[in-house]
């Protein structure tokens, strides 16, 4: 089976690292970027404060003179850790509304989608992937399991609305078609077996998984079937351990 992180930790699935795990890549890459950034305005203004005592002047507003009062050195600080606050709330902020509204960030704990998608691979869906267009045959989704919707599972979509699939020997048949359904994407030497056939309702899908002889999908399930409304994002790429485009 393929449960991804998103989920309850039954049945070989682990906990979700996509909402925390996107949420602190995030903030370690923003607060990297304004660190530098910070950090250069940080030592441009002790240095202007540094010299300012040495020489008990400053030139400011049109070169009038002031000296350097220690509610100066105060105010610095200050606006810096007000820089910070912001940041902070700015990057948990930008986090939430990508992971809710963008992205899915899921990590894969089974082998049931090798060799597209390896055990321990993290991938990144893309929520928006299908709002004017239709998934097609062969994109690789999230979805919410079709007998327990509180599960996210990992497939291939490989039936359309309408369509029958018939299973002969491990090969994938489209309705009356005798030529089998390309299958150069599976682990060599797993597809195997008969299934069917399926009545692919209208607005469902048939999902299979590429690594089909250890993959609970479409042909095991009790609804077999996954709806569009459940299915949250188009796989795109995956990374952690290698990035790759998933096709």
């Amino acid at each position: 089976m393929n449960l991804i992180s998103n989920l309850n930790p039954s049945q070989k699935q682990t906990r979700n690292p996509g909402y925390s795990y996107a949420l602190s890549h995030y903030l370690r890459c923003y607060c990297a970027v304004a660190f530098l950034r910070n950090l250069m305005v940080y030592f441009s203004c002790i240095k202007c404060v540094i010299s300012a005592d040495e020489h008990q002047e400053a030139t400011v507003n049109n070169n009038q003179h002031e000296s350097v009062k220690p509610e100066s050195i105060k105010s610095v600080v200050l606006e810096e850790a007000l820089s910070w606050a912001k940041l902070i709330v700015f990057t948990v902020l930008l986090a939430v509304m990508l992971n809710q509204f963008v992205i899915v960030n899921a990590s894969i704990p089974t082998g049931s989608m090798e060799s597209s998608i390896m055990p321990n691979d993290r991938i990144v869906a893309f929520r928006l992937s299908y709002l004017f267009t239709d998934p097609d045959r062969f994109d690789i989704v999230i979805f919410r399991f079709p007998d327990d919707e509180s599960r996210l599972y990992v497939k291939r979509i490989i039936g359309l609305p309408g369509e029958t699939i018939t299973i002969r020997d491990g090969s994938v048949y489209i309705n009356d078609d005798q030529t089998p359904l390309r299958d150069d994407f599976i682990r060599d030497g797993v597809a195997v077996g008969d299934y069917g056939p399926f009545y692919v309702p209208a607005e469902s899908f048939f999902m299979l998984g590429d690594n089909r002889g250890n993959s609970e999908d479409s042909r095991a399930w009790n609804e077999p079937f996954v709806h569009r409304n459940g299915i949250l994002g188009k796989a795109i790429f995956k990374y952690y351990r290698g990035f790759g485009i998933l096709r």
